[in-house]
């Protein structure tokens, strides 16, 4: 009976596509756009109306810390039955709230500075205590646990002094229609800009605790199902600012630029480990995945780990990503004004 699954997991892979799962990787997956082209660092888009502008008012600043994260793969063979499927998930342990705060704390000091030394002046929350609209803002304590197709499983913090808001969906799919309340922060942000006569921006950083990859899903004549994830932080492609400056506020029209964007094409990362990998799979799954293998053709296999980060290494890593990520929203912005 020993030498039984040696033999029957030596077998599954010639009657079955592969499912393959490894901690090889720690770098992300390359984001593409039309036609499979790598996107570029920075995606920005309606920048003409940020030109002459000289003042701006933080609406919002969020850091939102990635929990846990899930990645697979699907391939299934274009003239059979046959399939794999290949999964692994991580969750992050080890970290308090005092650590993500500090953290959120240097990231929103360190844009303040650099969107002064590109020229701007800049009115930060504490400034508006007087303010109508901002006062009236909904916002909530940070930090704030959220679960949601929009956000995944992070803690979203806020630095000190500033004011935690949600957007619409940001809570699940009965908060998507928040937006239309007169408190919500679209709403008010709009308002600040006439109140302040200033363009008002809301900064929102993903950072992810495990880099993946993954095959992805098709049909194929052939092909693995493979999925990768190893040790590695990064800010996660899609995190960025959201700019309504003053003088497209002011667009009569057709006005399609008149919302400035400014996030990452491709995520800014690090490679280095900061903590210990722990795989807590249950092995009983991924035997029951090469009997299926054998026996039916369709396939599978996971892995699920557990990071356990040193808070240092994760806060020193994580702070100097995010500079770098200011650095290339502000330095579009800048080029831009």
């Amino acid at each position: 009976m020993t030498m039984f699954w040696p033999r029957l997991a030596a077998l599954a892979p010639a009657l079955a596509l592969a499912a393959c799962v490894t901690t090889d990787t720690n770098k992300p997956d390359v984001q593409r756009g039309a036609f499979g082209v790598p996107l570029d660092g920075i995606q920005a888009s309606g920048m003409r109306y940020v030109k002459g502008e000289d003042k701006i008012v933080i609406g919002a600043f969020r850091v939102a810390f990635n929990q846990t994260t899930k990645a697979s793969s699907q391939r299934s063979s274009l003239f059979s039955t046959g399939s794999a499927a290949a999964h692994m998930s991580g969750k992050l342990m080890g970290l308090e709230s005092r650590h993500y705060q500090a953290i959120a704390d240097a990231a929103y000091a360190d844009f303040v500075g650099k969107l002064r030394a590109a020229g701007f002046a800049v009115v930060e929350p504490p400034a508006l205590a007087a303010s109508p609209a901002y006062t009236r803002m909904a916002g909530v304590p940070s930090p704030r646990a959220l679960d949601s197709s929009t956000t995944g499983d992070v803690l979203m913090v806020s630095p000190g002094g500033v004011k935690l808001v949600l957007l619409p969906g940001e809570e699940g799919v009965a908060s998507a229609f928040g937006g239309f309340d007169a408190n919500s922060p679209p709403r008010v942000f709009s308002d600040l800009v006439k109140e302040q006569n200033a363009g008002v921006a809301q900064i929102t950083y993903y950072i992810d605790f495990l880099n993946a990859s993954s095959s992805g899903k098709s049909m194929v004549a052939g092909g693995n199902a493979v999925v990768s994830m190893g040790q590695g932080l990064s800010v996660r492609a899609g995190s960025g600012m959201t700019y309504t400056t003053l003088r497209g506020s002011r667009c009569v029209g057709y006005c399609p630029d008149a919302t400035t964007s400014v996030k990452l094409g491709q995520a800014v990362h690090a490679e280095e480990a900061y903590g210990s990998t722990q795989d807590v799979t249950n092995s009983a799954v991924n035997t029951i995945g090469v009997i299926s293998g054998l026996l039916s053709g369709q396939s599978f296999s996971r892995k699920d780990l557990e990071i356990h980060a040193d808070p240092d290494r994760y806060r020193e890593i994580a702070t100097k990503l995010l500079a770098d990520a200011n650095s290339a929203l502000v330095g579009e912005i800048g080029k831009a004004r």
